[in-house]
């Protein structure tokens, strides 16, 4: 499933690792926003981890992958965008099963 990675264009490998990057990047705010609010943000476990990813360098680096994202889907047709859509839905999903498996355990 993952093949377009190495075999496919460079808009298909950005949009297949743009769940990942949006994934921890929200996941990173909200806990971090949580831990926050219940107090337990300064000895939390977790503290560096919601600390990198949620920081304005990795959302700085997020932002340029969508940017350079966007430059490489302009002048694609309909097709190719459509594969593009399908390529970001599964790996949405796939995000989506490895959260929930380490939140579920």
């Amino acid at each position: 499933e993952l093949h377009f990675i190495v075999d496919g264009s460079l808009a298909e490998g950005l949009v297949g690792l743009m769940p990942c990057a949006f994934s921890y990047y929200y996941i990173a705010c909200r806990c971090k926003e949580n831990a926050v609010a219940n107090g337990t943000y300064e000895n939390n476990y977790y503290k560096e981890w919601m600390d990198h990813y949620s920081g304005g360098s990795y959302k700085a680096c997020y932002e340029r992958t969508i940017d350079i994202c966007e430059i490489a889907v302009r002048g694609l047709g309909e097709t190719e965008k459509a594969r593009l859509m399908e390529i970001f839905r599964k790996g949405t999903e796939h995000e989506f099963a490895f959260w929930d498996m380490a939140y579920s355990g």
